[in-house]
């Protein structure tokens, strides 16, 4: 009879995986994680940073309509919701810092350097990984380009919701990267965790 079939928490242990990191392991998992996430962060902080300024312009300037700030409201409320919670809190934010906090495992010298990118399933992720990050990517970048054509407070209305979506984004994965470096690592699909 094996010491397993005797010792259930024991063998409960084997199937829950190896014991905790060792120190060498955790320092490597947490700086190649928070290098990953700050690179993200980098990334979301210069799309805001261009933003910032253009959906500010209908309060700095009190020149639009009270129907514009309704029309404001209601969409900065739509994408809080949508981009900032849906999007991001459920999805993206957790696949970011879980793929960042799992890049000592996958460390190669293009994955380190490239570790925003990485880190956002661009490359070396599963192919549906892969598939709905360039497509949020492409689609971002899309829609920032038919943005920057609409008439003033349109552009600022748009961007205004944006900038919050995006916000609250940047948070979400800060809070899931700080509970990272406790060892609590977000939920995700399998699906992302996976490497083609």
């Amino acid at each position: 009879m094996s010491a397993a079939a005797v010792d259930p928490a024991a063998a409960e242990s084997k199937v829950a995986g190896p014991g905790p990191l060792s120190f060498k392991r955790r320092f490597t998992r947490n700086a190649l994680g928070i290098w990953g996430v700050a690179n993200v962060i980098a990334i979301l902080g210069n799309a805001l940073k261009r933003l910032f300024p253009v959906a500010m312009q209908p309060f700095v300037n009190k020149d639009i309509l009270p129907i514009h700030y309704a029309m404001y409201a209601i969409w900065s409320l739509y994408m809080a919701y949508a981009e900032g919670y849906k999007a991001f809190h459920l999805k993206f934010a957790p696949m970011v810092v879980n793929r960042a906090f799992h890049l000592h495992e996958n460390k190669s010298l293009l994955n380190i350097v490239l570790a925003g990118p990485y880190s956002m399933g661009l490359f070396a992720a599963s192919c549906k990984c892969m598939i709905v990050s360039r497509s949020i990517t492409a689609g971002v970048f899309a829609l920032i380009s038919v943005v920057k054509h609409l008439p003033y407070p349109y552009r600022s209305l748009v961007d205004g919701g944006v900038v919050v979506g995006l916000s609250l984004g940047t948070a979400s994965i800060l809070w899931n990267a700080m509970k990272a470096l406790f060892g609590i690592m977000p939920k995700v699909d399998e699906e992302d965790k996976k490497k083609d």
